[in-house]
């Protein structure tokens, strides 16, 4: 089989060297060059926008997946087109828009902090002066480590607010966390469902830095359960086919999702 890889960075990396051991054959797609690949794969290099070069890309290749969600989803879906496209582009927008995402929650009966959405600087800015609770803001698309959001507080002036960009924005209500956690699992063609243990998450600066697997966590059966139920109601709900990693916080006893990332995962 022949596996084509949108991004060429370390989780690229890290599932061709757990699928070449299965005489699988990868090729990478990358807008830039990165050493993390290029030793064991066939790179090409250009932009996610360039539907020409991805199409070039794609010929010969069985599927096609990708090592993160900051892709083109106009590019990708000429790839769809032509070639099996794992996890879907449906599943790809959802995990790259926070509103999106956290409509998928409720949708699914999946507990999730409250939250507002916002569409520019003058809605935020009245927004965040009305905010009488602990909160935080996010961009709804292209955040992540860290990047893209803002702990609200009462000296939260209006110069960190207009760093955060243009809009649009979610506005969640902290959440007072015990613990964070994620599950990952896997959802086949066929509809078959596998997760591995629950995983505990220690973040700095909204970076992960450790993850212990399987966690010692008090009532983590409880909490595992659960979070596969939430993980089952998530890769059927978007007829899921890949990898997918959801991320919890633990807050009295109750999961709160706060992400999926359609992908492998560090955590993982």
């Amino acid at each position: 089989m022949k596996v084509g890889i949108l991004g060429g960075g370390q989780l690229a990396r890290m599932l061709a060297l757990a699928g070449i051991p299965l005489g699988i054959q990868f090729r990478i797609f990358s807008d830039r060059h990165d050493e993390a690949t290029s030793d064991f794969a066939d790179v090409h290099c250009g932009s996610y926008d360039d539907k020409a070069a991805l199409m070039k890309f794609a010929q010969g290749l069985d599927l096609i997946t990708f090592e993160f969600e900051n892709l083109s989803t106009s590019g990708i879906s000429a790839l769809e087109e032509h070639v099996a496209l794992y996890p879907s582009l449906r599943a790809l927008a959802t995990g790259q828009d926070r509103e999106q995402e956290k409509a998928l929650f409720r949708t699914l009966g999946i507990p999730t902090t409250n939250y507002v959405i916002v569409r520019n600087q003058s809605e935020l800015t009245m927004a965040a002066a009305m905010k009488t609770g602990p909160g935080v803001v996010k961009t709804t698309r292209l955040g992540y480590d860290g990047k893209g959001q803002l702990v609200l507080r009462a000296d939260t002036s209006s110069e960190q607010l207009r760093a955060l960009g243009s809009g649009p924005f979610i506005i969640e209500d902290f959440v007072p966390f015990d613990r964070e956690f994620s599950i990952i699992g896997v959802r086949s063609r066929s509809g078959e469902i596998r997760t591995y243990p629950l995983t505990e998450n220690i973040h700095r600066e909204g970076i992960l830095r450790r993850s212990a697997a399987p966690s010692t966590a008090p009532n983590v059966a409880a909490l595992e359960q659960k979070a596969i139920e939430y993980f089952r109601r998530i890769v059927e709900g978007l007829d899921y086919c890949g990898v997918l990693a959801v991320e919890f916080f633990a807050s009295n006893g109750e999961l709160i999702a706060n992400e999926i990332a359609p992908r492998v995962h560090n955590t993982g």
